[in-house]
């Protein structure tokens, strides 16, 4: 290695001599050219003239060749760029005004004046100084060197197989004997006489177990009198797993390994345990040590996650300072501790020296600390998720494919798409012939809905048997007064329809007994046309209810008691009812309690053959989202499909795919004939264009979008005419836009042009912009009873494999770090992080060569490339360090 640099510097020396370049790579100026002015000629500085004579006279005593004060050599031009002790160049050469050497020889600072006693230069010494660093360093006969740091010193030389020594000796079995026995004899010493059978098993399982032998295996290895009795002990203690476990705490405690963060705080670590059994793993696998080096650095690049716990096994200070120096200076000490650490457990080197300057014995500079930093600034202790497993790839595989065959049994249990509802709002006032609520009393406030998932809470998700959260997060409330009305909902509705009511829950305070009336001229001052259709329990959820005189009654049976928080009451089924525009239903005082209240009213279009059994929840279904929305119909003959969006959350609508199925099969696509038509597509950008619509492919970048604020249709007309049941269809399935999503619609099917028939809309999804999802409705009631059973076991297990998904899907945590693309590193002068000197680049020790990353190289090839250069065999140092601590 040092012979191909050498070599190097030869060439290139070579090279720029005979280009005539006025400077050196290494920055040294070139001999001013002979046709120069006179009077620049005359401020040249001459080394062995003006320099040479000066450091002799004023340094070289105790900067010199022999034994330099503070490692600095003031006759080595590569020392001078160098720097001694303090880390910093102490000259720069073509700039003298960034020159180590300027500033102590200037006598500003008395700590660091030099010379450190007598007169200081004079200023003519100075100015010659400043030429000769201004003019390029030159030093004719001082550039022996390449600046790079040498050392002699047996550890950071080749390791050579030495040869065994002969011995003839029963002693010298294996060839380590023979090197212990050689030394022995040198020293007119005796090996140790052989220990007894039970000395060597308590020895063994001492040393290898950290625990001695039971009776029963002395009495084993005692009685075992055969040629191989040991070997077969030292493998059978060499298997047990109390063999990883004792190793494994050595080397634990090597590379600071803790499950708590250190710091005052001190918090708990606990997904760390990952790590320390990774380690006991390896040894008791007998993993080889070059292997269990490079994936503790880089373990995320070799297929060993776990193994970077390594990296943020040390101290962390959760607790940052506002005071931003406080703030880099923990962060240096995070990066200081993981520098320290390596150098210690992998190579032997007290690497924390140079944090603040050049290591006062090993070849070891601030600026090897700095690029071996800049390999593991993109560390970050965190937790880590670990990729699942190709055995949970393979269990998630089949649990998907059973929960797509439960699905699609359960299919015809899902209600139509439709526009049978209508969802008045408590808060939604009603205009003048409009739709909407009026007060009738002046209300004393909103309660609102508790945050969180429970039954009842702001983002309640509902299930197969209840509804979300409809209520938008809170109510109404009114003082109680015993039948004083306090609000009308006025639906402006007619027909047939099932009335959902909905209250404010969860206190004592409410009504045990509030009363629903149906008011069929909707004038509260006319009592004669009204008729009682529920009493509730509204410190209570919706109950099932029992009808007593054509009144349903929700007398709140639960056994919990009220827990006094402000929820959503879900949706009580008040029965099926006629309406006419008039129609009204009125919210009037109980007998019981202080306080009233109002939620969402939803009316639910019925038909003969909906008009049957018992409702659970009305079968409102999800909202719209930006990833995927599925539509299902009963099956119908189609040749033409047209989605036709009326509003969306903002700008031109998008969809980057519908697709139509028969069956199982999506007979939308262009490849297989189908033809896209729409009212417009936006003009000028590649990305969403007609074509895109039914090209198969997902994503914004293959959208199509049109160019009409809030609305446009899109068509499909296939080859032939088929029968669908679904429609499927997002705004961007890669969840990278949000933006344009059509929240208002409905799909119409024709077998001939301008035939159409509505087979789906967007008027039976949960409102747009909840925060909550409503689970999938499907509806039993309606099904023949053997059905109905069949339905709901196919649900329960549905719901099984779904939580069966859930849990193979959920990926194990580890603390192991997460990592970043750093930023630059730069050299830190007497390791302060304010005191930033000259950018590094990523690299390791440069007395052993090095790591040729650039400056921006990403950040786990620096890592892997880093955990390479540890672990190779040309590496003096590793291989030592471990065959020590043995």
């Amino acid at each position: 290695m040092i012979r191909r640099l050498a070599l190097l510097t030869l060439l290139i020396s070579l090279t720029l001599c005979a280009a005539s370049l006025s400077t050196l790579a290494t920055g040294v100026a070139a001999e001013p050219p002979s046709s120069d002015p006179p009077e620049k000629s005359a401020n040249v500085v001459d080394f062995a003239r003006d320099v040479l004579p000066l450091l002799k006279a004023r340094c070289v005593e105790c900067h010199g060749a022999e034994e330099p004060e503070s490692n600095l050599n003031l006759l080595s031009r590569a020392a001078l760029l160098r720097g001694g002790d303090s880390g910093e160049p102490t000259a720069v050469a073509g700039k003298s005004d960034e020159s180590y050497l300027l500033k102590v020889i200037s006598g500003d600072d008395p700590d660091t004046r030099m010379p450190p006693e007598g007169p200081l230069l004079t200023k003519d010494e100075v100015a010659i100084l400043k030429r000769w660093i201004d003019q390029g360093l030159a030093m004719p006969g001082f550039n022996s060197d390449d600046g790079r740091p040498t050392t002699d010193h047996w550890s950071f030389q080749p390791v050579q197989r030495p040869t065994v020594p002969e011995s003839s000796d029963a002693f010298a079995r294996q060839p380590l004997d023979a090197f212990i026995l050689k030394t022995l004899t040198q020293n007119g010493l005796q090996p140790s006489e052989r220990a007894d059978r039970r000395t060597l098993i308590r020895r063994l399982y001492l040393v290898m177990h950290g625990l001695p032998p039971s009776p029963e295996q002395i009495d084993v290895f005692l009685a075992d009198k055969s040629d191989d009795a040991w070997l077969r002990l030292v493998n059978e203690v060499l298997d047990s797993p109390r063999y990883g476990e004792r190793w494994a705490q050595h080397w634990l405690d090597l590379i600071r390994f803790g499950e708590t963060h250190g710091f005052e705080t001190n918090r708990e670590r606990p997904n760390a345990w990952h790590f320390r059994d990774w380690v006991i793993d390896s040894l008791n696998n007998n993993k080889p040590y070059d292997d269990f080096v490079r994936e503790q650095i880089a373990g995320d690049a070799l297929g060993e996650p776990i193994a970077t716990g390594y990296l943020v096994a040390g101290p962390h200070d959760l607790v940052k300072s506002p005071d931003i120096n406080l703030t880099l200076m923990q962060r240096q000490d995070e990066l200081s501790d993981l520098i320290n650490t390596t150098g210690t457990a992998f190579l032997g080197l007290t690497l924390g020296c140079a944090r603040c300057h050049n290591h006062k014995f090993d070849p070891v500079t601030q600026t090897d600390f700095y690029s071996m930093q800049a390999v593991f600034a993109g560390v970050q202790h965190s937790d880590r998720a670990l990729p699942i497993t190709d055995e949970q790839k393979q269990q998630l595989a089949e649990a998907e494919k059973r929960i797509g065959q439960l699905r699609e049994k359960l299919a015809q249990f899902i209600p139509a798409s439709g526009s049978g509802f209508t969802l008045l709002d408590d808060t939604t006032m009603a205009e003048a012939g409009q739709r909407g609520v009026e007060y009738l009393v002046e209300p004393k406030g909103q309660g609102k809905n508790t945050a969180g998932t429970q039954q009842g809470f702001a983002s309640d998700p509902g299930s197969h048997d209840r509804m979300s959260n409809l209520s938008g997060g809170q109510y109404t409330w009114w003082s109680n007064s015993a039948g004083k009305d306090v609000c009308v909902y006025r639906p402006q509705a007619r027909g047939r329809f099932r009335v959902w009511l909905s209250w404010g829950a969860g206190h004592k305070t409410h009504t045990r007994d509030a009363h629903f009336v149906l008011d069929r001229d909707g004038n509260p001052a006319t009592k004669d046309d009204q008729h009682e259709i529920a009493r509730v329990d509204q410190q209570r959820f919706a109950q099932s209810g029992d009808v007593l005189n054509d009144t349903v009654v929700s007398s709140g049976k639960e056994p919990d008691p009220v827990p006094n928080q402000s929820l959503w009451s879900g949706l009580l089924n008040a029965g099926v009812h006629e309406f006419t525009p008039q129609t009204a239903i009125l919210l009037r005082g109980g007998d019981t309690e202080t306080a009233i209240t109002a939620d969402v009213l939803v009316l639910e279009t019925v038909t003969d053959d909906t008009d049957s059994g018992v409702a659970f929840k009305p079968a409102f279904r999800d909202a719209v989202r930006t990833e995927l929305n599925v539509d299902h119909f009963p099956p119908v003959e189609a040749r033409f499909v047209r989605f036709t969006i009326e509003a969306t959350n903002s700008s031109q609508p998008c969809i980057d795919e519908l697709e139509i199925f028969s069956g199982e099969k999506n007979v939308a696509l262009a490849s297989l004939g189908a033809k896209a038509t729409a009212s417009s597509t936006l003009r000028g950008h590649e990305i969403h264009k007609l074509e895109h619509i039914n090209d198969g492919r997902y994503g914004n970048g293959r959208s199509w979008i049109s160019n009409e604020a809030g609305k446009g249709w899109v068509q499909i007309e296939l080859p032939e005419a088929a029968t669908i049941s679904r429609v499927e269809w997002a705004r961007d399935r890669e969840l990278k836009y949000r933006d344009r999503l059509a929240t208002q619609y409905r799909i119409e099917v024709a077998t001939e042009p301008d035939q159409w028939q509505v087979v789906a809309t967007s008027a039976d999804r949960l409102p747009v912009g909840s925060d909550t999802t409503g689970a999938v409705t499907y509806r039993f009631e309606s099904a023949p009873p053997e059905l109905a059973k069949q339905g709901r076991e196919w649900l329960a297990e549905l719901e099984a494999a779904q939580k069966e998904r859930e849990r193979l899907a959920a990926t194990q945590q580890v603390y192991a770090g997460t990592f970043t693309q750093p930023g630059p590193t730069h050299r830190l002068y007497r390791g302060e992080p304010a005191a930033k000197r000259e950018e590094v680049s990523p690299d390791a020790l440069a007395v052993l060569g090095s790591l040729e990353l650039e400056r921006n190289s990403p950040e786990q090839h620096r890592r892997l490339t880093f955990a390479d250069w540890v672990a190779s065999p040309d590496n003096p140092l590793t291989a030592r360090v471990i065959v020590n601590r043995l």
